[in-house]
Parts: C-alpha cells; sequence; structure tokens
C-alpha cells in the first residue's frame, strides 16, 4: 500500500461516524412520528416505524439532508478531525498487527519444529 494512503486516515474516521449520526437522527424522527416533510401529517402503517409509507418518508432533497442531521447540527457543520475513540482504535490495532502477525509466524515455526524428521535420509 502506498504511503500517501495513510493520509486518508482522518477522512475514513469521519465516513463512518457521518453516516451513523445520519441514521442516528432519522431514527430518532421516526421513533418520534415525525415526517420528512413537515408540512405533511405522521400517516399510520401497518409498521409504525416505517418511512416506505408515501406520506411520511417523502420530501425534497433539502428536506432529506434536514431530517438526517442531529438536532443543533447544521448542514456545512465540521466535525473534529478525530472522530470518537480514535487514540483506543489506534492502540487496539497497534496490538492486534503483532499478535496476528507471531500468531500465524509462530505456528509455522511450531509445525516445523515438531514436525517428524524422516530418519531415511
Amino acid at each position: 500500500m502506498p504511503v500517501y494512503n495513510y493520509a486518508r486516515f482522518l477522512p475514513w474516521v469521519q465516513a463512518p461516524e457521518t453516516v451513523a449520526d445520519a441514521f442516528r437522527a432519522a431514527s430518532e424522527r421516526v421513533d418520534h412520528h415525525i415526517p420528512v416533510d413537515p408540512k405533511v401529517e405522521w400517516v399510520n402503517s401497518s409498521n409504525p416505524y416505517s418511512l416506505s409509507h408515501h406520506p411520511n418518508g417523502t420530501g425534497t432533497q433539502v428536506q432529506v439532508v434536514e431530517y438526517c442531521l442531529l438536532e443543533g447540527e447544521s448542514q456545512g457543520a465540521r466535525r473534529t478531525m478525530w472522530g470518537s475513540d480514535v487514540w483506543s482504535r489506534i492502540f487496539t490495532a497497534s496490538v492486534m498487527v503483532p499478535l496476528l502477525q507471531w500468531g500465524i509466524a509462530g505456528g509455522a515455526i511450531l509445525i516445523s519444529w515438531f514436525k517428524p524428521q524422516n530418519e531415511d535420509r
């Protein structure tokens, strides 16, 4: 992997957080029976938490974007570049990589060490 790919680390941390926040915001609004278009009343369906029912989940692109924003968040808001728990993720990855590496190499060494020797030679 080229070295410059590591420069993408921070945007890669932010992307899943952005998607998770959008789903969290939409889920909270569905829980409170708030339709995407504020001018439309919530219509109950067989599944009360479904946005697939036409009037509840229909709106303009701007309304959908606003629907997926968390309370108090604006559309152009910048997030912190670190994301959540970045340092614990870095630590976990730093510990797991050598464990995986030496788990594989150690297994190969043990197999080689305990392999029966052919004494006919």
